[in-house]
């Protein structure tokens, strides 16, 4: 099922002293995108990887590389960034937060922003790793944004900070080396596809997933929630912090965004998974395969699990440093 939002400039008011303008959601009958491909039509890849074994505890550098890529590094790799991201946030957060998080992993409960950032990094950081250590290595297209820099961002659009929001965005890019282009050192890269996995709304058991396209200015939003909700204009707004963010690329006029819902009905699954089914899609998107494949919900939550449990581990003995 799909249904389209559509940002309108809400009506001047000449006794508002506001200087910008503001804009709201406005429900889009008309099909102005494309639905998504039948069975068997081309969908970049059919299939994404396998869920990966439940992980041990890592080791960060590159003693697995060959000898000559050791020699050339000047420092540490994207994916070692993405990972010291990570322990920064373990830094920050206390330990209750964590212990909160490991609880939110058991059957029956609704998996927390906290477990999710935390899976979502190590995922982020894997993908980029594998990308980057493949021969030749691949360049990196998609950004992620973990839920907790999502709510950060759906804050800041909310509030007209747009600047905040773009500086959040740009933090997930360019301290990571992502923005650099070796092949040509004075232009830089930009992500093509933002994969955000983020509460819908408020609510703690409604999660979505959002794929903005940079290319083409679409936003497409996956859902689960068996019941209907209100719509949230919030993600629409991120298009003004994206547009500061990387001004090069093309991007439709305000009038003419539209963000597509579409929501997937899976009668079987409960109510307490959604954010786990969400995490599934989100990890579907940014692998390269349908939205809608589906994954061992029960298997994904104890990954999840275990990526807890080894980041609190962690943090008891003081390894918050690679």
């Amino acid at each position: 099922e799909e249904e389209l939002y559509k940002l309108r400039q809400k009506p001047v008011d000449n006794t508002d002293a506001a200087s910008h303008r503001t804009w709201e959601i406005e429900r889009e009958d008309k099909d102005t995108l494309p639905d998504l491909p039948a069975r068997g039509e081309p969908y970049a890849r059919k299939e994404s990887p396998p869920l990966p074994p439940i992980p041990q505890e890592e080791l960060e550098y590159d003693h697995d590389l060959p000898q000559w890529q050791r020699q050339d590094n000047r420092g540490p790799q994207p994916w070692q960034l993405v990972h010291q991201r990570l322990l920064n946030w373990a830094i920050v957060w206390p330990t209750k937060e964590l212990d909160d998080a490991l609880i939110s992993c058991n059957r029956g409960h609704q998996v927390d922003e906290v477990a999710l950032s935390i899976w979502t990094a190590q995922v982020y950081k894997r993908y980029i790793r594998a990308r980057k250590t493949d021969q030749p290595d691949k360049p990196i297209e998609r950004l992620f944004v973990p839920p907790n820099m999502a709510d950060a961002i759906n804050n800041a659009v909310f509030n007209g900070r747009h600047n905040d929001a773009c500086g959040m965005l740009r933090d997930l890019w360019a301290p990571f080396g992502l923005a650099e282009d070796k092949n040509n050192p004075g232009q830089t890269n930009m992500p093509r596809l933002l994969v955000v996995l983020a509460r819908h709304r408020r609510d703690e058991n409604h999660w979505v997933v959002h794929r903005f396209s940079l290319p083409d200015g679409s936003l497409t939003t996956y859902d689960t929630y068996p019941e209907r909700s209100l719509p949230d204009g919030r993600p629409l707004g991120w298009w003004f912090a994206i547009r500061i963010a990387w001004p090069h690329a093309m991007y439709p006029h305000p009038d003419h965004l539209v963000q597509k819902m579409v929501r997937l009905h899976r009668p079987l699954q409960l109510l307490c998974d959604n954010s786990t089914a969400a995490a599934a899609i989100w990890r579907n998107i940014l692998m390269g395969s349908k939205p809608e494949r589906q994954v061992d919900l029960e298997r994904l939550r104890d990954l999840v699990s275990s990526e807890v449990k080894n980041l609190r581990t962690r943090k008891d003995m003081g390894r918050l440093s690679i």
